[in-house]
């Protein structure tokens, strides 16, 4: 029977369901870590979802005792799952197995004929730090599987159901993953779209930003996510974010939302002006000074302004367009006060020497310090597992 249903011969399958004793269809196999497999445990995982459906059935209908039944529905195996870039070892029961498979005629049958419960949250990891708590809806919602996430909250699934500690929900997973048409249905059952993970302080909103996905972020901020929220762990803006990663459509998605382009990291008092001359993004830095980011805000650690980081770098282009914005070209830095002629002169920058000196950069400018030195902004990428 398991070789059968492996292999695919579904119509071999079939038979041996209608013609082997109770006994012998409850009978398991010693699968990975010498978990024992049932045959709905392979059935749930079937990349043909209409013979799943099929067999399923089929194997349910024959099993009349209530213990036998009992003990196919709710018993656990270890089973492989794509986590999103990783792959896990997690210890499952079938419901869980069709949703992640995307089986929903085997999630509408487990939860209305044999009344599986909907949010049953057994499942676990197998690491160090065991992921424990996951529902059928979030192992649906990561994997992108409209139809299952549909059976799942027709048949009551709590949509705001989170995983502990870290407080992770389908939305956030779903967003991170960049399901949009899963956001979606969540959202119109009630999501709650700025929920936050306990463990960073993130929305849905600032896992779809740190993966670029400029669809859900849109869908997200049109359902009033907060545009301007920050991760608990850092204080970095979900606008922060999506510059230093590189996301450019997110970000013009984030401004046309009215994110605050002045908003500080509480860490050095960074904007995001700074972390896009840092980063040499022209196009960005364009974007914030059209929506009048202050080119003179100085880091509250240093007084690094972002004509020190674009000079510092040699970033031409960018120097110009904050020279056009009337910088203050001879703003100090408050650790060793130099400016950003030092720092490009010091790197050999000579184009945006020449575009310094024009603009009436001191030539003989004082330091304190012998040289001169940047740390680049640092920001933690808080990701959902």
């Amino acid at each position: 029977m398991h070789e059968a249903l492996a292999n695919g011969r579904f119509e071999d399958a079939s038979h041996l369901i209608a013609t082997q004793s109770e006994a012998y269809l409850v009978d398991c196999f010693e699968g990975r870590q010498r978990c024992l497999k049932s045959c709905l445990h392979i059935i749930a995982a079937m990349s043909d979802r209409e013979s799943a459906t099929k067999l399923s059935t089929e194997l349910m209908q024959r099993i009349t005792n209530a213990l036998n039944r009992d003990y196919l529905l709710n018993m656990r195996t270890i089973d492989e799952f794509d986590m999103g870039g990783w792959i896990a070892h997690a210890r499952v029961a079938a419901i869980h197995i069709a949703a992640y498979s995307g089986n929903a005629g085997v999630v509408r049958l487990l939860c209305q004929e044999y009344g599986v419960d909907v949010n049953c949250n057994t499942s676990e990891t197998l690491e160090q730090k065991p992921k424990k708590g996951m529902t059928p809806l979030e192992w649906a919602a990561r994997k992108g599987h409209k139809a299952v996430v549909k059976v799942l909250l027709q048949n009551n699934a709590k949509v705001n159901a989170s995983r502990l500690p870290q407080g992770i929900r389908a939305l956030h997973v779903a967003a991170q993953n960049g399901h949009a048409e899963i956001v979606k249905i969540l959202l119109d059952n009630n999501a709650e779209v700025n929920a936050r993970r306990t463990d960073n302080g993130t929305t849905a909103l600032y896992a779809a930003t740190r993966n670029g996905h400029a669809g859900v972020v849109k869908l997200l901020l049109e359902n009033n996510a907060d545009v301007n929220e920050r991760c608990s762990r850092d204080g970095t803006t979900v606008l922060d974010a999506a510059i230093w990663d590189g996301h450019t459509e997110v970000v013009k998605q984030l401004l046309v939302s009215n994110a605050d382009v002045n908003a500080r990291m509480p860490t050095d008092g960074s904007t995001a002006l700074h972390i896009a001359a840092w980063k040499s993004d022209a196009e960005v830095v364009k974007m914030l000074l059209d929506k009048n980011a202050d080119v003179n805000t100085s880091r509250h650690t240093d007084g690094v302004t972002a004509l020190y980081l674009a000079a510092q770098q040699g970033h031409a282009e960018i120097v110009k367009m904050l020279l056009d914005k009337n910088v203050e070209v001879n703003a100090r830095r408050t650790d060793d006060g130099t400016t950003a002629l030092y720092a490009a002169r010091g790197n050999g920058h000579a184009e945006v020497v020449k575009l310094l000196l024009d603009n009436n950069a001191e030539v003989n400018e004082s330091k304190h310090t012998q040289t001169s030195s940047f740390a680049p902004v640092s920001i933690t990428v808080w990701v959902l597992v």
